[in-house]
């Protein structure tokens, strides 16, 4: 991460996972095979995420265990690399689990978040 800001990094994960939640929060999984808007625009998001994990430190993922860091990663590398054979399960079953404020208005990260 070599000069990166860590808190930076971590808050921009989190405003990406606000936004993957806000997205998906009142759309269906139909929407994910009927409207490009809405599936580019998540598939975006997931995408930063990625690409913002890969940023931290090694050591400082392993240090956050609850987190499937890897599984975060290998996402952004299926929807750069696989954009072609990328399906609504993908989004539905992992991609936006988890993302954004829970029920009770906490964020997932929000324990990395003051970093």
């Amino acid at each position: 991460m070599s000069g990166r800001d860590l808190s930076l990094t971590l808050r921009q994960i989190v405003e990406f996972a606000d936004e993957v939640a806000a997205l998906i929060e009142s759309r269906g999984r139909n929407d994910l095979e009927t409207n490009g808007e809405f599936r580019r625009a998540l598939e975006r998001c997931i995408e930063l995420i990625g690409e913002a994990a890969t940023r931290l430190p090694e050591e400082w993922r392993a240090s956050q265990p609850e987190i499937p860091w890897r599984e975060i990663i290998a996402m952004r590398k299926v929807l750069i690399h696989g954009y072609d054979v990328v399906i609504a399960e993908v989004f539905v079953g992992r991609g936006a689990k988890g993302c954004g404020r829970s029920a009770n208005g906490n964020q997932p990260l929000s324990r990395v978040e003051h970093y």
